[in-house]
């Protein structure tokens, strides 16, 4: 016989005792006492026999329950397991039965006790839950329209911040071209001696670095044509 084995307690002591004594009409005080009535010897067989099965107990821990030797419950757990097995002796075994069906409902009315408390436990654990997840979607939604608004300032801070590039690159490529170019208009006074010729020459080399580096004509001081005062002989 394969059966669930249960842990044995107090709780199911008593009402194992409570069976057999009904069972037997016998008092539970007297059950252990030694005695040698039918009856008695019956009811301390049927106990033993259902710690054995039911709870799966050593001989040394009914030893201890029931006050007998070793050898003695090793004979009644036998006697009856003989009488259960046997088909002449059909009443010990609906005996065995009405208790273990007893035991079970006490272990159905356990179990769901305890389900019901985990059941408990889990619905607060869940309305905890419920709450910390609201106020979390609360917290996201207040941040939503902060978001928008500074995705909104974004471009315009992006169109200023170009702006500002382009007039720093032409701020330095003025600052960087003049020098170059005084330097080349120094090579040309020095080479070329005749006005007309420097002058055309210094013109030329001006125009095409503002057509390279779109410098505004304001950034020089080198006048385009000849001064009035350069006659034609020196040409």
């Amino acid at each position: 016989m394969k059966r669930r084995r249960l842990k044995f307690s107090d709780y199911y002591n008593e009402i194992i005792l409570n069976e057999v004594a009904e069972i037997y009409d016998v008092e539970k005080s007297r059950i252990f006492l030694g005695s040698r009535e039918r009856n008695i010897i019956f009811a301390k067989r049927l106990y033993i026999f259902i710690l054995r099965e039911m709870f799966n107990l050593t001989l040394t821990q009914i030893a201890k329950i029931t006050n007998l030797h070793h050898a003695s419950i090793l004979h009644h757990s036998r006697q009856f397991e003989f009488f259960y097995s046997n088909k002449g002796y059909a009443q010990d075994k609906r005996n065995f039965e009405r208790i273990e069906n007893r035991i079970i409902e006490v272990e159905i009315d356990e179990e769901i006790l305890g389900l019901e408390t985990q059941l408990e436990a889990i619905n607060k654990s869940l309305t905890k839950l419920y709450k910390i997840n609201q106020l979390k979607n609360e917290r996201q939604e207040s941040k939503e329209p902060e978001e928008k608004e500074s995705s909104s300032e974004a471009p315009a801070t992006s169109v200023v911040s170009k702006q500002n590039n382009t007039k720093q690159k032409k701020v330095q490529s003025k600052e960087t071209v003049k020098p170059k170019l005084e330097k080349v208009m120094a090579k040309i006074d020095e080479k070329i001696k005749n006005p007309v010729k420097n002058l055309q020459l210094k013109n030329l080399i001006k125009i095409d670095a503002m057509t390279d580096q779109q410098v505004s004509l304001d950034s020089y001081n080198v006048a385009l044509y000849p001064p009035k005062d350069i006659g034609l002989g020196s040409l």
